[in-house]
């Protein structure tokens, strides 16, 4: 039996076998499948960054394709009241157990013009001859809000107009969202007033309160004020900056923090300047109908009471009455009126001692203690102290008045004459002294020898110098990651060189025993991270072409320039072609520790 090969004929050459066309005909097999597969399971989907924003404040929506695309980009229909702009595309390629896929982003920008609730309405497209729907996106434009950035001041005033005279509060509050977790350098400008006196200044333990916008912790700080005269009063502006660590969305948070200091820092400083703009405040002047003789300027709300004692005394003797008044308003401010109906008593100036029972000052009881003395026997009662004030909520003079207090004043009894010594006074012994004082020792006795003292010791110094040590040590940690959040460069370049080492792990794990596709996606890993650190670009960026515009430019050498290419190409191969690719990894992975190691001395 004879078989028969390529035998050339006469005068024709030898038809040599392509060596090629099996690999061809598998990358075109592969990605004929990779096209079906990806087709069948397209999808699209509709998504804004945020469900509620501002007038004029601009929101991405996100239009998302996992398995194919559209030709053109997607036209979102005009919506009135918001304005909608092209941004881009974007493209992602995922790797995952040998698996490819593929999402496309096409992004536009949203912006409201109006608020109120907007619906972006379901959108159809075509994809490789399927038709593609996604769901409605509902967005909410809102006025112009401080509490949607990251801190605001809000100044709060009276509701209503104030008197003249009358004491208030203004609360100042420093919010900030969930996201701030410390501040440092806190500059808070003084309360600008006119024609207003300022009592006092206290800070309120912080709270949190939630809205529509978040979480934010805020941190009161109420002025309490008294208008000088009626007229218009205007309070503010106030302004306020300090230096903020904000962390990231969904990023790590210092565990210290919640002891009002922090110690690791996961987030970036950034300085932030807040302002609250002046308000206007109505000061009304006191009214004069109904204004009672006894009043004398004191405005809030308030209850008396009286005591006195003692009860029974003579013409002469002194009787303490005891006069308290409770309630809110100017307690420092209250005096005691003329009492017209007191003719019968001297009266002393009193004495005043004041107890508040809130933070402010508002709210308390001030006590009057003075002194009256009956000029005439016969008087039957100590008549009622009259007080008036002005209530400031129901706009009208109120007047309290004390019972009466029974007192019997009698006669003053006659001074006796002092007696006459008859006989003179008999010596007295003195006492024998008391012996409460010893005598100085004469003798010092036995020395005895004593043990140095701790702070000539080597381990007090040693013992106390621990924890020195450490505090020096956290603050200068601490300084170093300040120094480091303020450098963006050093922060990529840092994460880069830890994603270098981890993947120069990964090929030395793989290389002995595979398999050859996670090596070779760890090789590509590997040169992206590397070459982007270098370059100061994201990994995702990196391709085989930025080996020909960026690094050859550079100054790079041709042979490492070369020897990229060979890496780039073998990664593509065992992507493309894994039936093609080289087996021995141990000596692919030695040329890529050399070629990478040659990358870091490389300085563009």
């Amino acid at each position: 039996m004879q078989t028969w090969r390529n035998m050339p004929g006469p005068g024709l050459p030898e038809v040599q076998p392509n060596r090629f066309r099996p690999g061809l005909l598998l990358l075109g097999w592969w990605f004929a499948v990779l096209l079906c597969c990806t087709a069948a399971g397209a999808t699209f989907t509709a998504s804004v960054d945020r469900g509620v924003a501002p007038v004029g404040e601009p929101v991405t929506l996100n239009l998302t394709f996992s398995g194919g695309e559209p030709e053109e980009p997607p036209r979102v229909p005009d919506i009135p009241g918001l304005q909608i702009t092209y941004a881009g595309r974007s493209t992602q390629f995922i790797m995952v157990n040998n698996r490819i896929s593929s999402t496309a982003t096409h992004t536009y920008t949203v912006v409201g013009l109006e608020p109120g609730d907007y619906t972006i309405p379901a959108l159809q497209v075509r994809v490789n001859g399927q038709t593609l729907t996604s769901d409605p996106v509902s967005l909410r434009i809102v006025r112009s809000d401080p509490r949607t950035q990251l801190a605001y001041l809000r100044l709060s005033i009276p509701e209503r107009p104030v008197y003249a005279g009358e004491v208030f509060t203004v609360k100042l509050d420093l919010c900030l969202r969930d996201r701030i977790e410390n501040i440092a350098n806190v500059q808070l400008s003084p309360l600008q007033v006119e024609s207003c006196t300022q009592l006092k200044q206290s800070r309120l333990p912080q709270q949190t309160e939630r809205n529509e916008f978040g979480q934010f912790t805020v941190i009161p700080m109420v002025y309490t004020l008294v208008a000088a005269r009626p007229g218009t009063l205007t309070i503010g502006p106030v302004d306020c900056s300090f230096v903020a660590e904000v962390i990231p969305e969904g990023g790590r948070r210092d565990p210290f923090a919640g002891f009002g200091f922090g110690v690791f820092r996961f987030g970036e400083t950034r300085p932030i300047s807040l302002r609250a703009d002046a308000q206007k405040l109505q000061v009304l002047p006191l009214p004069e109908q109904g204004r009672p003789p006894e009043f004398n300027g004191a405005i809030g709300r308030f209850s008396l009471s009286v005591v006195a004692g003692p009860t029974n005394v003579a013409v002469g003797d002194p009787v303490t009455v005891r006069v308290q008044i409770r309630g809110r308003g100017a307690l420092d401010a209250l005096k005691l009126p003329e009492q017209s109906d007191w003719q019968a008593f001297k009266t002393y100036p009193p004495t005043e001692n004041v107890q508040t029972s809130d933070p402010l000052g508002l709210e308390g009881v001030k006590t009057f203690e003075l002194i009256v003395v009956p000029q005439s026997a016969g008087i039957r009662a100590l008549p009622p102290l009259r007080f008036a004030y002005f209530d400031p909520e129901s706009r009208t003079y109120r007047q309290l008045a004390s019972e009466p207090i029974p007192l019997q004043v009698r006669a003053g009894a006659a001074t006796p004459l002092p007696a006459l010594a008859t006989e003179p006074p008999q010596p007295r012994t003195p006492p024998a002294p008391a012996r409460d004082i010893r005598g100085l020792k004469q003798q010092l006795g036995p020395i005895v020898a004593t043990a140095p003292p701790w702070i000539t010791r080597g381990s007090f110094w040693i013992a106390h110098s621990l924890p020195v040590a450490a505090w020096l040590g956290l603050l200068a940690w601490r300084r170093r990651a300040e120094a480091l959040a303020a450098d963006p460069r050093r922060q990529r370049q840092r994460a880069a060189r830890r994603r270098v080492r981890h993947a120069l792990y990964e090929l030395q794990k793989l290389a002995p025993a595979g398999p050859p596709d996670a090596f070779y996606a760890a090789l590509f890993r590997l040169l992206q991270e590397q070459i982007a650190e270098r370059l100061d670009l994201p990994a995702s960026a990196i391709t085989e072409a930025v080996i020909e515009e960026r690094l050859r430019p550079a100054g790079l050498p041709d042979d490492l320039c070369q020897e990229l290419h060979a890496l780039f190409q073998l990664c593509n191969q065992a992507r493309y072609a894994p039936g093609m690719v080289e087996a021995n990894l141990d000596r692919v992975r030695a040329r890529a520790e050399a070629a990478v190691q040659r990358l870091q001395n490389f300085g563009p």
